[in-house]
């Protein structure tokens, strides 16, 4: 079978998986974390379309969250209140992110058969196939985080100054969806320091980062002091802490809600349990203290197959350490799971936040028996 033949294909099983589990959704049963905040976002597209956009449509951009509802609004405002077509959208994103990862994949490995197996991957990932069918942000987050890292890698293969420019605009656009987002450039600043590139003569390497580090720096100063996708960390990187803190403070509700113990009230006194944080973040509830009831078990699923792919990624440390793209891509990867780690304190939405960074993930992800190569194939 012929690569293109095979990567439509591909894709189109994901789209009928995903499109099935749309009409369930919408026609006979509400699937898992398709009610609240699914819900929600869905009634306020409806409103913001049905407001005439008083409010602006800088307002809703500003607000971060909003923003996926703002989306949902211009469907809404152009065809009326159609559920089932604003899960359609979803469902063609979700069905786009495989492709992403097939593409970013190949960029990556320069070998078509671990793209097309990346790509299988995330076709049938269990959160990436529920998500692509309710109307949540993960999906769109999923997008403009593939989108960056295909920037990034083409940037760190060519040092063109057009990628790192798309690079930070997608950052930005999924930093607005999620505030945690923005925290990447932190990883930005772990890679230049770092990172080697042996293609770079000495000069043009110290320009080439002198450059980036500017670039980054600047972004930080202004998303710190205009507080654009901040709103939920109180406004700038000075208020975070505090915000994190008075977060922690208040008590879990419900019954997926993490252990009293693993709270942190001051991360200045109690800096040892972060590592337990992030084990609980990726594995939980394949952690036993946290199974407390049959619903946690459809959640085993998912922390299995995190525990297969970090498996994976470190038993091929070598490949990663022989290309600086997924070396990258991993540091960029572990600093958002750190920082999500921290915001996250129950069962269920360590699932969902989780599977924002799934695709990064899939794309490390090499078959057990794989040679490294750098054929430059052209896609």
């Amino acid at each position: 079978m012929k690569s293109k033949e095979k990567i439509t294909r591909i894709l189109i099983i994901a789209f009928c998986i995903r499109f099935v589990l749309l009409l369930v959704d919408q026609y006979l049963i509400t699937l898992p974390q398709g009610g609240r905040d699914a819900k929600v976002f869905e009634m306020l597209a409806y409103l913001i379309s049905t407001s005439n956009y008083d409010s602006g449509v800088l307002y809703y951009i500003s607000s971060g969250q909003n923003l996926l509802a703002l989306f949902g609004s211009f469907i809404y405002f152009v065809i009326g209140r159609e559920p089932l077509i604003l899960g359609l959208l979803n469902v063609f994103l979700g069905v786009y992110v495989v492709k992403l990862v097939f593409r970013s994949s190949f960029l990556l490995w320069r070998d078509y058969k671990i793209a097309s197996k990346a790509a299988w991957f995330a076709a049938i990932f269990p959160t990436l196939v529920l998500h692509s069918s309710i109307f949540l942000r993960e999906i769109p987050i999923n997008v403009f985080l593939l989108l960056a890292i295909i920037s990034f890698i083409k940037y760190q293969q060519s040092y063109k100054k057009i990628n790192l420019f798309w690079l930070f605009f997608y950052v930005i656009v999924a930093s607005i969806l999620h505030n945690g987002i923005v925290f990447i450039f932190l990883s930005f600043i772990l890679v230049l320091i770092f990172q080697k590139n042996k293609n770079l003569k000495i000069k043009q390497t110290f320009f080439s980062r002198l450059f980036t580090a500017l670039i980054i720096i600047s972004t930080i100063f202004i998303i710190n002091y205009s507080g654009i996708a901040m709103n939920k960390i109180g406004g700038s990187f000075d208020n975070s802490i505090l915000v994190f803190e008075l977060s922690e403070a208040r008590e879990s509700e419900g019954n997926t809600a993490f252990p009293s113990w693993l709270r942190i009230s001051s991360i200045s006194d109690e800096f040892w349990k972060l590592p337990l944080r992030i084990v609980a973040f990726i594995y939980s509830p394949l952690i036993p203290f946290l199974v407390t009831s049959p619903y946690h078990l459809l959640g085993l699923v998912d922390s299995v197959l995190y525990l297969i792919l970090f498996k994976r990624i470190f038993s091929h440390w070598k490949f990663l350490q022989r290309n600086p793209g997924a070396k990258s891509i991993l540091i960029m990867t572990l600093v958002l799971i750190f920082i999500f780690s921290l915001s996250v304190s129950n069962v269920g939405t360590s699932i969902r936040h989780r599977a924002k960074f799934a695709p990064l993930l899939i794309i490390l992800f090499l078959p057990k028996k794989v040679k490294y190569n750098s054929i430059n194939y052209k896609i």
